[in-house]
């Protein structure tokens, strides 16, 4: 019973369409391809730059992906399941074409190779072959490769994804679609398949979009990727204009300026952007990296004064502190979301403080719960329970709405509802002076209840070093915290996830309440 009233939360939430599509992709197996037809071209589509991948290969048969280095007995293995379903949609959208060390002739053998040994079914799954396609049609058209196999691969790809458009998952993952079969009519200068693409592109770009240019499920590397997509689009069409367009340039640019105004707000002194939800480093392009490319393309950031994402940057002369007060994502699609309501990252001096754990696993276990989970952010966990009822690796159950926010340039105050269920709101207030940072938390009792046990999180990079602690007072090599209106703190080890497969062991100050705490962060 308690299973299906999980359930039951998770599932209503989602929409009509969702619903349909899950049932008809459970019913409709995935479709392995038929004989690929060759393809002569007349004229071949150009592009006069992309950005490098974050794949290596070195022929013949040695890759490195994700943190994970893998050397074949004979060629690429491309039925490899080994290292869980991740890593293989990766790699199965070859990105190794971008490596620096493949040429025009290694490239072909890479697509020879995966069109003849390729056999396991989840390759043709959408997210892959959405990827596949980006991946193929920019090599194809920055190294001039006119060979009709790989043409014709393409189209039998395109041909593939409009016959399962991800309409069961949304978000991402239904934009990407978009974009690959936008720059396949591009790359096909196919006039029919433009008008169909240009209206649900259109579409979903108003709808995930968010007014502050923030991506609608708020993950800062979901966002980065689909700046990447967008830029590519944004230059294949740039650099041909005699072909068909799906997007209007001037449309398409106003998109990417406000996506990368946001992006901007949420990268760190370092160069690298939080790791709130599902982000982690060495997957999407740098902040940097893709303002270059925007740059070079006469696009430039736009920042929106507006915060629809939630997310808040407050800033002094020696510190950034970055809050997140926005809801975990779109109720139809939350899996990429975490319990981080109102929780925060530091930079003093340019120097990482206190940091978001990240994400560096997909699969199912204790790994992917802990990073979802309110203990792996720096927020307050009431009760021993999480904001929200995470369950499986993306599923959601009952979650949490923000439900105050009163913003200021030098002050923050915000609530959530996600301990309804005990009674109450957790309300977090943020004051930020010149030489320090005062946060406050209180458990708001709307039932008369009394109040719950609440542990206070703070995750420390492991950089930072402890240099001595009493009752009441930690020092680091950077930041000095005060606790008053405490039980106790304890010191627990934690993991930074410092990209997929990889995580690094830090320091985790927890500090127990029951009703309201004051920290002071005193700059050193």
């Amino acid at each position: 019973m308690k299973n299906l009233l999980r359930w039951w939360r998770t599932v209503r939430h989602l929409r009509f369409k969702q619903l349909v599509y899950r049932v008809y992709y459970r019913w409709k197996r995935l479709a392995v391809p038929r004989r690929v037809e060759p393809i002569h071209m007349e004229q071949l589509p150009r592009m006069r730059d992309s950005l490098p991948c974050y794949a290596v290969y070195v022929p013949p048969s040695e890759v490195e992906l994700l943190n994970i280095r893998k050397h074949y007995c004979r060629g690429l293995e491309w039925n490899d399941l080994d290292s869980g379903l991740l890593w293989a949609y990766h790699h199965w959208a070859i990105p190794y074409l971008h490596s620096v060390d493949v040429g025009v002739e290694e490239g072909k053998e890479l697509v020879k190779s995966f069109i003849e040994h390729a056999a396991c079914a989840e390759v043709y799954a959408s997210w892959p072959v959405s990827r596949r396609l980006e991946h193929l049609i920019t090599w194809v058209c920055r190294h001039g490769v006119d060979d009709p196999l790989v043409h014709g691969w393409i189209r039998e790809q395109e041909r593939m994804l409009w016959k399962r458009l991800e309409w069961h998952l949304m978000a991402n993952h239904l934009l990407e679609n978009l974009v690959a079969l936008a720059m396949a009519a591009v790359y096909f200068d196919d006039v029919q398949a433009a008008e169909r693409c240009r209206r649900l592109l259109t579409d979903q770009l108003e709808e995930q979009i968010l007014p502050d240019g923030g991506h609608i499920e708020r993950s800062p590397m979901y966002h980065a990727e689909l700046v990447h997509r967008l830029l590519d689009l944004y230059r294949l069409q740039y650099d041909n204009p005699q072909r068909v367009r799906v997007v209007p340039l001037e449309d398409l640019s106003n998109v990417i300026a406000e996506m990368l105004g946001w992006l901007e707000k949420m990268t760190m002194p370092d160069g690298r952007w939080a790791h709130f939800n599902d982000s982690t480093d060495g997957v999407a392009p740098t902040t940097q990296m893709l303002l270059d490319y925007a740059r070079s393309m006469g696009i430039h950031p736009r920042q929106s004064i507006s915060s629809e994402s939630g997310y808040y940057r407050l800033e002094r002369s020696r510190y950034v502190l970055l809050v997140d007060a926005g809801e975990m994502g779109p109720d139809y699609q939350p899996g990429h979301g975490h319990c981080d309501a109102l929780s925060f990252v530091l930079y003093v001096d340019g120097e990482p403080i206190f940091v978001d754990t990240g994400v560096s696993t997909y699969e199912r276990g204790d790994i992917r719960y802990y990073e979802r989970s309110t203990a792996a952010h720096n927020t307050v966990v009431v009760g021993g329970y999480d904001q929200a009822e995470m369950w499986a690796s993306f599923r959601v159950g009952r979650r949490y709405r923000i439900v105050e926010v009163q913003a200021g340039p030098h002050e923050l105050v915000a609530a959530h509802d996600g301990y309804r269920h005990l009674g109450g709101l957790h309300r977090r207030r943020f004051v930020c002076k010149e030489h320090g940072i005062r946060i406050e938390d209180r458990w708001i009792t709307q039932r008369g209840s009394q109040n719950p046990e609440m542990w206070a999180y703070f995750h420390l990079h492991p950089s930072c070093t402890i240099l001595s602690a009493d009752s009441d007072t930690i020092r680091t090599d950077m930041v000095e915290l005060r606790f008053k209106g405490h039980d106790r703190w304890q010191l627990e080890q934690c993991a930074i996830a410092e990209g997929f497969f990889r995580r690094r062991f830090a320091h985790c100050i927890k500090v127990r309440f029951c009703g309201t705490l004051q920290t002071e962060i005193r700059l050193t």
